[in-house]
């Protein structure tokens, strides 16, 4: 039952018309890191390093976000959802199954990502490093565990945009979480150092 409805929600998240888009512009961003080494020849593997690890961070980020945050809420909308309770599924299955489908999307976004970084990077430096292959395992970690935080938030009963939007102020407040607490230790307010 949970592979059915993972493959089902997997195929209807790849005929979102958002998806491509978003895949083609992080694969020119990273083809772009090869075009700002130039700038600075002495680091210019860093720069394809860290724009390319960046922006499949961030695009899978997005990704995650709009699929799983939304799979749920426009299945709601177009009643759907009735239709595949009435059968025997638990609501528990049902949700796991399309949390596994919209994770299958990123995941598959990610390795399409990975695999252009990796050619860049063979094709820059001549061989490849296998920190590189764990950085690509710890974004993939953080795209599952915000693909399991957005399809919670779209669970509540609020508007797929809100669920959108809390998601990712929750990855962004994640990303900063460093920054806070070092302006947290540097301010004398006590509110601030509460927060």
């Amino acid at each position: 039952q949970i592979y059915r409805i993972a493959i089902a929600g997997f195929r209807e998240t790849l005929a979102r018309r958002m998806l491509p888009a978003l895949l083609l512009i992080g694969a020119a961003m990273m083809i772009s890191s090869h075009l700002f080494s130039y700038l600075s020849p002495d680091i210019s593997l860093k720069i394809i390093y860290d724009i390319g690890l960046g922006s499949m961070a961030f695009f899978g980020a997005l990704i995650a976000i709009m699929v799983t945050s939304t799979i749920i809420p426009e299945e709601i909308e177009k009643g759907t959802i009735y239709i595949s309770l009435s059968r025997p599924v638990r609501r528990a299955e049902y949700t796991l199954g399309k949390f596994l489908g919209g994770v299958g999307v990123a995941l598959s976004a990610l390795l399409f990502l990975s695999i252009l970084l990796v050619l860049e990077v063979a094709a820059h430096k001549g061989g490849l490093e296998i920190t590189l292959f764990k950085a690509i395992y710890y974004i993939a970690w953080e795209l599952i565990l915000l693909s399991a935080l957005s399809i919670f938030v779209s669970t509540l009963p609020v508007s797929p945009f809100f669920s959108m939007f809390l998601a990712f102020f929750i990855y962004i407040l994640g990303n900063m979480s460093n920054y806070l607490q070092h302006v947290a230790m540097r301010t004398q307010s006590l509110i601030t150092k509460f927060l």
